[in-house]
């Protein structure tokens, strides 16, 4: 009853947060439309996907199943998890859903979902292509793999690395990633570059947006760690950097911003991993100057807003098949994550085992039915940021404590539900022990 209440309030979130939707900067814009399109033959696989990631990747499927035909319903983003929660109402669920990997977490704890870490699912062989790191965040309190990450981009830093050495920097990726990971190092460096003329960041609200789209907000206890090591200090770092008056105000994403770029005066910023791609285009000529180092402040992850994640409803009418076709997705889209040695762009080797090394550092949290919460305040906090209220620490502050306290109740339920399931799977002859000390205090309503 409890657990079916936090269902309620997190659909009437929803609706309230529908209708304040706004991406601050959007890296690949996805086309908000709703279209179906379908190949005809006997059976039908119906699919519902927040952006069509199918119709170009279905070669290798179609060889294993040349009958099959597709029913694809592409919903906007801000609208598929109530619709889903509705379909679950009506017993018309899809034999497949996708979606962002920002969403994924509200469905994480519905047990409507099968487990994808055991047979028929779990294959060994495929799964060990892939970094255990990227799974082990889709497993929920009951111990069971609800989500399959089927295409991910990893979050890398961008930098010049001619301009770095010639400034006494290291320039070397590993160097770099260490380099950066220590906020008072990070500040030291930007307050230098910026005397110098040089930009290695595009805004101070850009870091923080940053910040946001590569990490979770809530661990696997339901404990709330933006206001903890490594996201408070890119947040303290945020503020230094105002107290310093320096905020380069950029955006690569306008003319002025990749001006920049072509003058060698940004010579540093974070993007996902297809950013090589848009360096490519914005700035040619500066083919062999670039090279990927991890993200600053021990920040690490995917992309979590076009990152997409594929579930597999309890009620699907063809649930093998659909895994069947997850499996073919998933070596498509992400083929040249794990098989690209370098490019052109970039003057660096072996670029797959970066990305690898990358994917396989371990979350510093995980999806939660919390998300929405932790969504809502930040994006307020970025709001009022853009409308040009003052980045302080009170600020922040104050954006974790209004969030800790309306997700309080909500929170204590769930770790409630977390200890009781933890009860339930302990061993029969497993000796008793103390509760956990973040649980102890956790009262019935």
């Amino acid at each position: 009853m409890k657990m079916r209440m936090l269902y309620l309030t997190l659909l009437i979130m929803l609706g309230l947060l529908s209708g304040c939707h706004h991406d601050f900067e959007a890296y690949v814009a996805p086309e908000e439309k709703q279209t179906e399109a379908v190949t005809f033959s006997e059976d039908e696989l119906v699919i519902w996907t927040t952006e069509d990631i199918l119709t170009e990747n279905l070669a290798f499927f179609f060889k294993r199943h040349p009958t099959i035909r597709f029913k694809i319903k592409e919903i906007d983003r801000i609208e598929v998890i109530d619709r889903y929660y509705n379909a679950l109402t009506l017993e018309e669920v899809p034999d497949l859903l996708l979606l962002p990997d920002e969403y994924v977490g509200l469905l994480s704890e519905l047990d409507q979902f099968e487990d994808l870490s055991r047979p028929p699912y779990f294959d060994a062989a495929f799964y060990s292509s892939y970094p255990d790191a990227l799974f082990d965040r889709y497993t929920n309190m009951n111990g069971e793999m609800y989500a399959f990450p089927v295409h991910f981009f990893p979050f890398v830093t961008y930098y010049r690395h001619d301009i770095f050495e010639a400034m006494g920097f290291p320039s070397q990726p590993e160097a770099m990633s260490d380099y950066i990971s220590d906020a008072k190092r990070y500040l030291a460096m930007v307050t230098q570059m910026n005397e110098a003329g040089y930009d290695v960041y595009q805004s101070n609200q850009t870091l923080i947006q940053d910040g946001l789209r590569v990490s979770y907000p809530f661990n696997a206890s339901y404990q709330y760690i933006y206001d903890d090591a490594p996201f408070q200090q890119l947040l303290n770092t945020v503020a230094s950097l105002e107290e310093r008056e320096i905020n380069p105000n950029h955006s690569i994403w306008n003319a002025y911003g990749q001006e920049k770029l072509k003058q060698s005066e940004l010579v540093m910023f974070q993007m996902p991993s297809y950013g090589v791609n848009h360096l490519k285009t914005w700035v040619p000529e500066q083919t062999g100057l670039w090279r990927m180092a991890k993200m600053p402040f021990g920040l690490s992850g995917i992309d979590r807003e076009q990152s997409m994640m594929a579930l597999i409803p309890k009620r699907a009418n063809h649930q093998t098949l659909s895994f069947d076709l997850v499996r073919a997705l998933t070596r498509s889209l992400n083929y040249e994550i794990f098989s690209i040695g370098n490019v052109d762009m970039l003057d660096q080797s072996h670029l797959d085992d970066f990305y690898y090394e990358v994917l396989s550092e371990s979350a510093q949290g995980k999806p939660s039915m919390l998300d929405l919460y932790a969504r809502r305040h930040w994006f307020n906090t970025m709001f009022d940021v853009n409308k040009g209220l003052a980045i302080t620490p009170l600020l922040f502050q104050k954006t974790h404590d209004r969030l800790l306290e309306e997700i309080r109740l909500d929170q204590r339920l769930l770790m409630k539900e977390k200890a009781r399931q933890a009860q339930l799977n302990r061993p029969p002859l497993a000796e008793e022990s103390e509760p956990e000390n973040d649980l102890e205090s956790v009262d019935d309503d």
